[in-house]
């Protein structure tokens, strides 16, 4: 499984720990600057004690060597910074420049230039300088310009790709990254065009998965023991372009385990042997046999020895020279006490590991070989190539590596391939020449590679017709127009209209989203209509591409219509292909796509996607495939073409301002499930990329519509049968976990849909949440995507609602109490949603702490006529406590009462429905709460608040256990309905008007009066920002001077104070003993004090100020608070 794997994130250093890695090199970088080399050189060592292999301490090492004028040293030194990865700026810069100071200026021309594909601005400013310089020196020297490929493998495990990476620098810019980290993965996809994976371990399996999988070219090698492995099982075998077996027999293997293993993505290309590396001899027959290798279950250790023996037994002039290491020390053990068993105790010689495989070999006369199973063994091809002669166990797929006359089944035939008199050097020399040569292995790599990059013809004849340097193809078909949304990109559209890019001269609809920039373009284009064949639409407000689209397709009058964005381009390469492929539109295609979506970033053109794998899918298999990984790939915006019947029936997707064409093409391919989706390469589609492109702006909005988007897609994969309701859900908790990783949004997103969709929250709910992610609706789900409602209907049974039966007077008066300041525009959304409230019997009452930001005016002119409000006013502000001591003991009738803060809100209209019931039912509970959405503008966040709480919850536990681990989480008070007739017996309201955690205090009393009743639901939004209370503690106190941390002080000492009170009351009425109440009490003021030094308190001085206080009346606290201080705001 993923979360077994052996790499992980690094996590160990934090932010701060690489602040201060980065603060010491750049002193150190100062130190070099000024001269200073011998200090620079005394610190460089004591980080390196830390960081051995750091690259930036490689490259300033280098620079010492390079000022003291040593350049063979400084060009070790970097050359060894680069085993790692090789490609870091500074190093290759540096490594660059002493090549030109040597005056090796093609290969410094070469490195400077690799160095430039990692380059930033300033960086990208000295290449040209050096470049310059190049050319100065040699004209005839030209910058370098290749594709890029990247190699990822595990420490110690890159043995193999020495020969394949040399073979393949001359030809491509090569990065080999030792991977100890996923985020290095990520880096170095971004940077490549092709990425291979040298083994098929955690590495491909977390590569195939990324978000960049789609848009490279993945090559993925397996060797033998990966096959047998559970990784074959984790990979995306989707996005795996080439996989490269290195035998026949391990592919069949690994085909059969694999369903979703494309045969014809997969090829056998085995290990190469560099022949020129082992020196040939011809050899006569001799009595040294050979065995290279680690000993381990699989190469047969048990059979070697018998093996041995067996020719031992035959002539004992036999020896065998091991060169290889024990796997398992219980190997070990079994060999000394065999082979003084046996009596071959000086004639096993073993000789451990050799790093000069081919001096030891050089005596030898036999290879031996016992595996069970190898993918070829090349110790052995080696060995052959020095002229030796192969004695190999007929391991799995032996036969289909070597000829039968070096295979054996029996020690009997093993023993007669060695005392035989046949002989031949050449014979094994030539037979790995021919058939096993590093030349030959290199050859079928470039064809491969080059097969993956064959869109390089495209990209070629892309350049020039951007360039101007030649026009595309016109496309030979009247029926097709091209609909293109535009906003201030009126610039880019209309030269691209010049070029010939947007395909040609077909007819262009073009409809402008309320530019408010570069318009004049856009009048140009209309002023040369019939030039470029445009009709412009003027919307008169930007609702987003989605809409303009919809809007467009009411003006297309062609029965075709290919959507292209403003800054993209549509080229034409193949007229007469292009035209044939069209025309499956009419046969049985819902779509014709271009295969390649490529980036275009100014100077460089890359794949985006290769969409070769939806060719001849049907809708339903392509609906199910963007459904699962919530990846579109562009298929729609990506230079689409399709019937614009179709396309009009299905544009309406007003509300998405991102992910639109995501619910427009699932809506389209649900209703063609039987057509198919044709793949062509006679169009190419380009997108520019830049920093104000759409996919490259984020937001939390966006994200969310991206979520919602593939849900849609989800309900028709339900709906069709396409997939079940687990596997569904599973799609999209993947695909939310993948968001978060990316952008640290979605799972908690993720976990509101689901639970909207499984009946858990009611669709009013979910609609205020997705307000508060910045989706605007009005009432219902539908205005933005209906599906989300009948998805909901196949997961889900709706429960009919629960009211309390009967007359009005089985209906207790409930007054909601809204205490407010200075706040008119998130009162009206309170007030709004709790007459929005289904109970028939309820009171508004606001209380108003003399506002004067035009409340007043606002309640008359929305509430003037509306009888369940009441509105008082005081004459002054009297703080928040005693406003709400007005309202509740003034105005207030109800039998249950509830506060609402006036930036707090409900959002579940029947919950005081249930609430109410729940009271009434329950005489022995004092009140009943539930859950909420804590909305954190200040951290742009949002948290669900429902703890796994008992429906009852007996008062006395609660009480003594409040905010312990048994419960965790306090219920908001403005969740809270609770009995009248308790609350003034338990004088909630009694506290001292300075406390600033009054909802705690009348939280406790109210459990010193009975039990508390949990509704597991969520019901409110509760908002934390800049003007809480909380985030302002001195405005709770009104009276004494405008000393603000006077103030805050004042209000933690009422806070404890009334703490205390309550202490003495529960001892009255509930028993606890002094102990118990001494523990409870040290308890309720470290988690007060930890609360206002952790979130209330803004500055450190204030901090101080309350930790000052702890220290004299709670020093048993001091320790954890005062680490709290020193986390929060530092020494």
């Amino acid at each position: 499984m993923l979360m077994e794997w052996t790499v992980r994130k690094n996590t160990m250093i934090d932010q701060g720990m690489q602040e201060k890695i980065r603060s010491v090199k750049a002193k150190i970088e100062k130190l070099i600057q000024d001269g200073h080399l011998e200090e620079a050189k005394a610190a460089i060592g004591k980080l390196e004690e830390n960081m051995p292999g750091d690259q930036d301490i490689c490259s300033m090492r280098a620079v010492i060597h390079i000022l003291e004028g040593d350049a063979d040293k400084a060009e070790e030194v970097l050359l060894d910074g680069l085993k790692n990865d090789s490609v870091h700026f500074d190093l290759l810069y540096n490594l660059a420049y002493i090549y030109e100071q040597k005056g090796q200026l093609q290969k410094a021309m070469e490195l400077y230039c690799k160095a430039d594909t990692v380059a930033d601005a300033p960086q990208k400013a000295n290449i040209g300088e050096a470049v310059a310089r190049l050319k100065l020196a040699d004209s005839s020297i030209e910058p370098v310009e290749k594709d890029r490929i990247v190699f990822f493998c595990r420490p110690g495990l890159d043995n193999f790709l020495g020969d394949i990476i040399q073979g393949l620098s001359e030809d491509y810019f090569v990065r080999k990254m030792i991977v100890s980290d996923f985020s290095q993965i990520d880096k170095g996809m971004e940077w490549a065009d092709i990425c291979w994976f040298e083994w098929c371990d955690e590495l491909m399996a977390y590569g195939s998965r990324s978000h960049l999988a789609r848009q490279k070219k993945i090559i993925c090698r397996l060797h033998s023991y990966e096959a047998f492995s559970g990784y074959t099982r984790e990979v995306e075998w989707a996005n795996a372009d080439k996989v490269i077996f290195v035998a026949e027999h391990i592919r069949q293997y690994v085909l059969s385990e694999n369903e979703d293993l494309d045969i014809a993505r997969t090829i056998v290309i085995p290990n190469g042997i560099d022949t020129d590396k082992f020196t040939f001899r011809k050899r006569d027959k001799g009595f040294k046999i050979a065995y290279v290798g680690y000993i381990n279950y699989k190469k047969g250790p048990m059979l070697l020895l018998h093996t041995f023996k067996a020719i031992h037994d035959r002539d004992s002039r036999y020896k065998l020279y091991i060169a290889g290491k024990y796997q398992d020390p219980r190997y070990e053990l079994y060999f000394n006490q065999m082979t003084e068993e046996m009596g071959l105790k000086g004639d096993v010689i073993f000789d451990g590991w050799q790093d000069d495989i081919n001096k030891w070999l050089e005596d030898k006369n036999f290879i031996l070989c016992t595996s069970v199973l190898e993918s070829q063994n090349l110790s052995v091809m080696q060995a052959m190539s020095k002229g030796i002669r192969p004695v190999v166990h007929n391991f799995v797929g032996a036969r289909s590596i070597y000829p039968d006359r070096y295979v054996w089944n029996t020690i009997d035939e093993a023993v007669k391939m060695v005392v035989s008199d046949g002989y031949d050097s050449e014979e094994y020399h030539n037979f790995v020449r021919d058939n096993y040569s590093l030349h030959r292995q290199l050859r079928n790599i470039r064809s491969a590679i080059d097969e993956l990059l064959s869109y390089k013809k495209i990209v070629r004849k892309i350049n020039k017709a951007i360039s101007g340097e030649i026009k595309p193809d016109e496309l030979p078909c009247d029926d097709v127009t091209v609909l293109t949304p535009c906003y201030n990109r009126a610039r880019t559209l209309k030269e691209d209209l010049d070029k010939g890019l947007k395909l040609g001269s077909r007819p262009k609809v073009i409809i402008d989203n309320k530019s408010v920039e570069e318009s004049d373009w856009l009048d140009l284009i209309e002023e040369n209509k019939e030039i470029y064949n445009a009709r412009i639409i003027r919307n008169e407000k930007n609702e987003g591409p989605g809409q303009a689209r919809r809007i467009g397709l009411e003006y297309v009058d062609t029965g075709l219509t290919a959507f292209v964005d403003d800054d993209d381009m549509l080229l034409c390469l193949e007229k007469d292909k292009a035209l044939a492929d069209i025309g499956k539109l009419s046969d049985n295609a819902v779509l014709v796509i271009p295969r390649y979506v490529l980036n275009y970033d100014g100077n460089r053109i890359s794949v985006g996607y290769d969409r070769q794998c939806f060719d001849g899918s049907a809708s339903s298999e392509v609906l199910r495939i963007i459904s699962s990984t919530g990846e579109i790939m562009m298929l729609l915006t990506g230079g689409a073409i399709g019937l614009t019947n179709e396309l009009r029936k299905h544009s309406d997707v007003k509300n998405f301002t991102v992910s639109e064409d995501f619910v427009l093409l699932s809506r389209l391919l649900s209703a063609n499930p039987v057509k198919e989706v044709r793949v062509t390469e006679s169009i190419a589609h380009v997108r520019r990329i830049s920093g104000t492109s759409l996919s490259k702006s984020i937001t939390r909005q966006k994200l969310a519509l991206t979520l919602i988007a593939q849900a849609v897609g989800c309900y028709y994969c339900l709906r069709d049968g396409i997939a079940g309701k687990d596997e569904v859900l599973e799609w999209m908790k993947e695909r939310a976990a993948l968001l978060q990783k990316l952008y640290d949004f979605g799972n908690d997103f993720e976990t509101e849909l689901i639970a909207y969709l499984t009946g858990e929250i009611s669709e009013e709910v979910f609609v205020h949440y997705i307000e508060l992610n910045g989706i605007g609706i009005e009432n219902t789900l539908d205005e933005l995507a209906p599906e989300l409602k009948r998805m909901r209907g196949l997961i889900y049974a709706e429960k009919a609602k629960s009211v309390l039966p009967g007359k009005t007077d089985r209906h207790p008066l409930v007054s909601v109490i809204i205490p407010t300041f200075n706040r008119k525009d998130m009162l009206k959304r309170a007030v709004d949603c709790a007459l929005k409230q289904d109970y028939p019997n309820i009171e508004v009452i606001i209380s108003d702490n003399c506002s004067d930001d035009g409340t007043f005016e606002m309640v008359r002119e929305n509430y003037g006529n509306e009888k369940r409000v009441i509105y008082h006013r005081n004459e002054k502000n009297l703080g928040p406590t005693m406003n709400y001591n007005v309202a509740f003991y003034g105005l207030a009738r109800g039998e249950y009462c509830m506060t609402q803060s006036d930036d707090d809100y409900l959002i579940d209209s029947g919950y005081i429905s249930k609430a109410a019931r729940m009271l009434y039912e329950n005489k022995d509970l004092s009140f009943v709460f539930g859950g909420y959405y804590y909305n954190h503008e200040e951290k742009n966040s949002i948290y669900r608040v429902k703890p796994a709480y008992r429906s009852y919850i007996d008062g006395r536990d609660f009480f003594i256990n409040f905010l312990t681990q048994k419960y965790p989480y306090m219920p908001n008070l403005c969740t809270t309905l609770f009995r009248r007739e308790t609350a003034c017996a338990m004088e909630i309201l009694q506290c001292d008007p300075d406390c600033l955690s009054a909802d705690l205090s009348i939280l406790l009393r109210l459990l010193l009066g009975g039990g508390a009743g949990f509704i597991d639901d969520i019901v409110l939004v509760y908002t934390l920002h800049k003007r809480s209370i909380s985030r302002n503690p001195g405005t709770c106190v009104t009276g004494g001077d405008n000393d603000y941390i006077g103030k805050a002080l004042t209000a933690a000492k009422a806070d404890i104070g009334e703490m205390k009170k309550i202490r003495r009351l529960a001892q009255d009425v509930y028993g606890f003993t002094d102990e118990e109440l001494d523990t409870w009490m040290i308890y309720r003021v470290f988690k007060y004090m930890y609360w206002r030094l952790n979130e209330t308190a803004g500055t450190k001085r204030e901090a101080d100020v309350l930790l000052e206080y702890i220290r004299q009346e709670y020093p048993m606290l001091m320790n954890v608070l005062g680490e709290t201080v020193l986390n929060r705001f530092g020494e």
